[in-house]
């Protein structure tokens, strides 16, 4: 059998698309490396180690060990550098709080003070945050209840706006009144016959005009 010869130009452009594929991944690999937290940490700490023997690939990995076993629920770590700095910070006191008192100067003392007092606030701050973490709160939903004798109506949303018509019929229900013109069920009146004392008077009775 014959077998098919590939095309140099082919096999020199499917040699390039892999090698670019390659390159992308290390780079997105890269990427993904320096943009992790666990390399924003590692280069502090390898900043401050200022330890020669200490490996940042090594810090990274450890890190990484560290984020695993937080997110299966496991607090240990998390619990023991909050102990840790609050011890620290306690440290930090004791020591400002002590050299304070071999000052001479009262404003140098009182800064001295100051910055032992920051330190004592953050230990206690960091303390409570530990404890918080051991014991957490737990948040409570009260839901409202209404009671009521007989049905009762619930209007949630915004009432609806009323014409004055509607409002109007509403008041005549609610207070039984008819605005109806209502028939004359009386009965008929007798006619009133002219009062003698207000008929035409007569000449006889006409007072006598007296002429000058």
């Amino acid at each position: 059998m014959t077998q098919k010869k590939t095309h140099p130009d082919r096999q020199e452009s499917r040699l390039q698309a892999l090698a670019q594929a390659k390159a992308k991944a290390m780079n997105q690999a890269m990427a993904q490396s320096v943009l992790s937290p666990e390399f924003s940490a590692s280069v502090v700490v390898t900043a401050y180690a200022k330890s020669s023997s200490l490996d940042q690939i090594s810090v990274m990995e450890q890190l990484q060990a560290q984020h695993a076993s937080l997110a299966t629920g496991n607090l240990a770590q998390a619990e023991n550098m909050l102990m840790s700095q609050a011890v620290a910070l306690q440290t930090v006191f004791t020591s400002l709080a002590a050299r304070a008192v071999s000052l001479s100067s009262a404003e140098q003392m009182q800064g001295m003070l100051g910055l032992a007092l920051r330190a004592q606030s953050g230990s206690r701050a960091t303390l409570q945050a530990l404890g918080e973490l051991k014991n957490p709160r737990h948040a409570t939903f009260v839901k409202q209840a209404n009671i009521a004798h007989g049905p009762q109506q619930v209007n949630n949303g915004a009432e609806p706006t009323r014409t004055m018509e509607e409002i109007e019929v509403s008041t005549n229900k609610l207070s039984g009144a008819h605005h109806e013109l209502l028939e004359d069920t009386r009965a008929p009146g007798q006619a009133i016959a002219g009062h003698p004392g207000v008929a035409a008077v007569e000449k006889v009775h006409r007072a006598k005009v007296r002429r000058g």
